[in-house]
């Protein structure tokens, strides 16, 4: 977390009452003069806060599918989170979309999967090219996965 989110110092958990059991999370970060509660803290912290737990878990679903992963979060805090996501292919398999060649630009060829419409029938392709396909154009190539996503090479452009 102090990686994703500058100036992060620690987490506050307080117990508040109620008919049910409950925390309150508050984030202590650099320079503020008081913690911020969680409702109280940017999305980009919050979701960050969010990921991280998901991929933490010690016991997670067979199955873990998290839509535009990369919202809200600044395009450095990718590569940590890459990171983490590869490390939790080990206790579930993750499938993440997203529309950022920041981040696709950090994943390997065996990583990426492009789906794209069928512009005659609206269903998805799924892969929008053929794998094999983009490993070569990987290699022949200096740009990224995410700069060659972005041109229309991969496919799962807009029409």
């Amino acid at each position: 977390m102090r990686y994703v989110v500058p100036g992060f110092r620690k987490l506050e958990l307080s117990p508040i009452g109620g008919a049910a059991e409950g925390l309150e999370i508050r984030i202590v970060e650099k320079g503020l003069p008081r913690s911020t509660p969680l409702a109280d803290a940017s999305y980009g912290s919050v979701r960050a806060l969010a990921l991280l737990a998901i991929l933490h878990d010690p016991s997670p679903p067979q199955l873990t599918c998290i839509e535009e992963v990369d919202h809200g979060l600044h395009p450095h805090a990718m590569d940590r989170l890459v990171e983490r996501f590869r490390e939790a292919t080990a206790r579930t398999q993750l499938l993440l979309a997203t529309h950022s060649p920041s981040l696709v630009n950090r994943l390997e060829p065996s990583e990426l999967l492009v789906c794209e419409r069928d512009p005659d029938t609206g269903e998805s392709l799924l892969p929008a090219v053929d794998p094999h396909d983009v490993v070569r154009m990987r290699e022949a190539t200096d740009l990224g996965l995410g700069e060659l996503w972005f041109s229309g090479a991969l496919g799962g452009g807009l029409p």
